[in-house]
């Protein structure tokens, strides 16, 4: 009963005084009887809880989390408990920390995952509205390679779309017309305007 009501608790922290204390103050508090103390907020399937012990998880002056300690006797916990449980909240400190830092590359890499997926989509797309015009098309960077191709250049050059891309048009065409190619790529280039009939 008590495990199923802690996995489906939720209580604003701004109503948790003690917690917003320990949070406010990143000292340990110590509850030597609950039922005493008016700070202490009962509910039927934790009121069995007598004494409870906070301490602070902290990562340099911030608070990452709590360590709670109870029992169902009153004055069970001391101040030195606090000092023997030092190491375990500083472990718990680092495991806290490693599971956020673990989390946020978990996030980036399913997110650059789906960035990848989507640009995929998107290339296979062009590729196959590149694929269905009769015409001639192939697109080239400032050096004159050829980095996406049409089926129909592949036809017309009897080679695959993946053995064109990476080549240059001097290494696909005859030379006169590479160098008309390279002509015209530097006038447009240069005019960052588009240049028409020009086959």
């Amino acid at each position: 009963v008590v495990t199923k009501f802690v996995d489906n608790f939720f209580y604003p922290l701004d109503k948790l005084s003690l917690e917003k204390e320990v949070i406010k103050s990143v000292k340990s508090q110590l509850i030597s009887d609950t039922h005493q103390d008016p700070r202490w907020i009962i509910f039927k399937e934790t009121s069995w809880i007598r004494s409870r012990l906070f301490i602070p998880i902290c990562l340099g002056n911030k608070v990452i989390g709590l360590l709670n300690l109870d029992d169902d006797a009153p004055g069970k916990f001391v101040k030195d408990d606090i000092k023997k449980l030092q190491p375990l909240v500083n472990a718990a400190a680092i495991a806290l920390e490693n599971a956020r830092l673990f989390e946020e590359v978990r996030k980036e890499i399913t997110e650059r995952k789906q960035a990848e997926e989507n640009m995929k989509n998107i290339k296979d797309e062009l590729q196959m509205i590149m694929d269905s015009v009769p015409a001639l098309i192939f697109y080239k960077d400032t050096e004159g390679r050829i980095i996406r191709a049409n089926k129909t250049l592949a036809n017309a050059l009897k080679m695959s779309i993946k053995d064109i891309v990476g080549k240059t048009t001097e290494e696909l065409f005859p030379r006169e017309q590479a160098e008309n190619m390279r002509k015209d790529d530097r006038e447009v280039i240069v005019s960052g305007k588009p240049k028409r009939d020009i086959i």
